[in-house]
């Protein structure tokens, strides 16, 4: 009997692709977590993502989003999405290369590449394609691809896609990626993050560079998580380097509040990226509303210096008091701390109880973090007070097992 049902099982994965569905081995923990309602995950917001939140008709201190310069409810950030939406409709009904590029379009793609210090800009309806389109076009079965363990999804993704060697360093060990640069003898395309999204930790870059550069490699770096809050007038690390990374990315969903990705460069990578990118070329245009509000953020970011400033500051009190409490934390370095947890089960309740209590986080598990492991990822924003943070900390403390 257990040699027919065994059978039957090999039979139906054989036949039917929709097999792995029903044998997810994560469906339990899912189901349990919904039915202990400790699922922390697409929770209903019923508000403006700003400094608090309503849910559950009840509001929360929000600490789980990604609204560095607190721009998401801003008047004048939201009177620009309208003033668009008036003056070019709801939407480009295609792509950019056919009917979807609007002069919205271009003007954000220069104010971009000026202030992120390059000479042209890409921007994509999602940064999650800025990363899969550049690494799928410009890398290919010839070409290696190097990057850090703990890059975000896009990255893995977009190299995968492009079909070129991959080769993963230990979690910023840069010792191990010059070890690594200097076996190899193919091109290769160096990927990092500059700060990490759920740790919360940054890359020594100046070092990165150094090594890439003496290995004669090309650089890509990921600044979604550092884009508006570190560097000169906000526009990320890369933009401090005398000699900066041959390309960098960004995202508009960040800092920025609003949806949307960049890619600033050399002109003609960028150019090349514009006509030959499939997931840019054949991906609708991002709507008028989505590229006013970036406009508009960028703005307010370069004249309003002191928002960066104060999402900074914030997450050194957050860290520094989390950790002196005796959490081993993470990160401090932009606008994410994380706190690592004993396992993903104590991580959702932990969740659940900070929920209950008015304070709302994120909890981080695999893939977002290695297999095993589980965080607890807190960001803070410009709009924060030190009553806020201390509270957070106060009420860290009285919950969170250590």
């Amino acid at each position: 009997m257990i040699g027919s049902e065994r059978a039957t099982v090999a039979d139906l994965a054989a036949r039917d692709v929709f097999w792995k569905v029903r044998a997810d081995a994560r469906r339990a923990d899912v189901d349990m977590g919904r039915r202990a309602d400790v699922f922390p995950y697409f929770v209903p917001v019923g508000s403006a993502l700003g400094r608090e939140v309503i849910v559950d008709g009840r509001p929360r201190l929000m600490f789980g989003s990604n609204n560095y310069l607190g721009l998401a409810d801003d008047d004048r950030v939201i009177e620009s999405a309208r003033d668009a939406v008036a003056r070019y409709g709801s939407g480009c009904t295609g792509s950019r290369l056919m009917n979807g590029t609007l002069e919205l379009h271009l003007e954000l793609e220069a104010e971009l590449a000026a202030w992120m210090r390059r000479e042209a800009a890409l921007v994509f309806t999602a940064g999650y394609l800025a990363n899969l389109a550049t690494l799928a076009t410009l890398c290919g079965p010839d070409d290696v691809i190097v990057g850090d363990a703990r890059n975000h999804a896009s990255i893995e993704d977009g190299a995968k896609l492009s079909g070129a060697r991959v080769v993963t360093v230990r979690h910023n060990d840069l010792d191990q990626l010059a070890a690594k640069l200097g076996r190899l003898d193919a091109p290769a395309l160096v990927v990092w993050d500059s700060v990490f999204s759920m740790e919360g930790d940054a890359v020594d870059l100046d070092r990165l560079l150094e090594i890439t550069r003496a290995a004669g490699a090309r650089t890509l770096i990921d600044e979604a998580h550092s884009l508006g809050v570190l560097g000169p007038h906000g526009a990320g690390v890369a933009a401090a380097c005398e000699l900066p990374p041959d390309l960098v990315m960004g995202t508009f969903s960040k800092s920025l509040a609003s949806c949307g990705g960049v890619i600033a460069g050399d002109r003609d990578v960028i150019e090349f990226l514009r006509v030959h990118a499939r997931p840019f070329v054949f991906t609708a245009s991002a709507v008028p509303a989505a590229v006013a509000a970036t406009l508009a953020a960028i703005r307010i970011a370069i004249a309003e210096p002191w928002r960066a400033t104060r999402a900074r500051s914030t997450a050194v009190r957050l860290a520094d008091g989390l950790r002196a409490a005796g959490y081993p934390v993470t990160g401090g370095e932009a606008a994410i701390v994380g706190v690592r947890v004993q396992d993903e089960w104590a991580a959702t309740l932990a969740w659940r109880s900070l929920m209950d209590a008015g304070i709302y986080v994120n909890v981080g598990v695999y893939p977002a973090v290695p297999r095993g492991d589980a965080i607890l990822r807190l960001s803070t924003t410009a709009q924060h007070t030190d009553a806020d943070i201390d509270h957070c900390i106060d009420t860290f403390t009285k919950l969170v097992p250590r």
